[in-house]
């Protein structure tokens, strides 16, 4: 669940390649550990909202010399502030002081 939003809905994305070959990717995004660290600072250290991975590095499925270009990745979106690793639940108001 990224920090503001209500929706409690895990996201992943599948980009399809071969079925033998799995690349299990985990986005960067930075890490976010009060309020003050999502709303106050500029720019704030950690991803709020999703966003789609670009089709370049180990994304880009046109370069030969990319040895992930037939592989099916399962791209894990990082929009949390925990680095993967976090198991906290922590309330949030957005920007305009409304609970998330």
């Amino acid at each position: 669940r990224c920090i503001f939003s209500s929706d409690q809905e895990y996201a992943f994305q599948v980009v399809r390649g071969d079925s033998d070959k799995l690349l299990i990717y985990f986005q960067g995004g930075g890490i976010c550990w009060d309020q003050l660290s999502t709303t106050t600072l500029h720019p704030t250290p950690c991803h709020t909202s999703l966003r789609p991975q670009p089709g370049s590095g180990i994304f880009d499925r046109q370069r030969p010399e990319n040895p992930f270009r037939h592989f099916t990745v399962l791209h894990i979106q990082h929009c949390s502030g925990d680095m993967h690793i976090g198991d906290v639940r922590r309330w949030y108001t957005d920007l305009s002081g409304s609970p998330v």
